[in-house]
């Protein structure tokens, strides 16, 4: 059985870290009642105010939930800032936050880029073919006369008059029937 004497107890009491932590909880604590009344006194701003008409003119259809959810968000994250860097973690926490934004940002570019880079490549393909403006091609099923050949991609038009556009990564894969007029 453990025993605690008043010795262990104020031991404890001040101890450096329980009270970095008691403080951080205080913190998050009187940040979470601060983001509800905040958000109520801006809830009831905007309705006192007459300002839900003109940010229903604006095309915000609900500013009441909008400015209560983002007044409290701001509260809660400003917080929780506060208590890590109470805690002496704020830099750790940043320090991650900041390589997972860089991680999503490099993810991101690569998933966007890795198909214009693949066309701009292909495109040193697609202008040693010399298409030229009126030519009729086909390719994959798709035929038309070309319009134009750029960087990213070769412009048809249908048989409807209608503008197909072919990447031209496309040109690399598929088997292309030319007919130069």
């Amino acid at each position: 059985m453990i025993e605690l004497s008043a010795l262990s107890i104020k031991t404890f009491l001040e101890n450096p870290f329980f009270l970095r932590a008691a403080t951080a909880g205080v913190i998050i604590s009187a940040g979470i009642i601060a983001a509800h009344f905040v958000g109520s006194a801006f809830g009831l701003l905007i309705q006192k105010a007459g300002l839900r008409k003109w940010f229903g003119e604006h095309g915000i259809k609900n500013p009441t939930v909008l400015i209560q959810s983002i007044s409290k968000y701001l509260i809660l994250v400003l917080a929780f800032f506060l208590a890590l860097k109470r805690l002496g973690l704020f830099e750790f926490v940043i320090g991650v936050i900041v390589a997972v934004i860089i991680g999503l940002v490099m993810v991101a570019s690569y998933l966007e880029l890795r198909d214009s880079a693949a066309n701009l490549f292909a495109y040193i393909f697609v202008s040693g073919m010399k298409f030229k403006k009126g030519d009729i091609i086909k390719i994959s099923g798709i035929e038309g006369k070309v319009r134009s050949a750029g960087l990213l991609e070769v412009v048809l038009e249908g048989k409807k008059d209608d503008i197909i556009v072919i990447p031209n990564r496309l040109f690399l894969k598929a088997k292309v029937h030319r007919q130069t007029l």
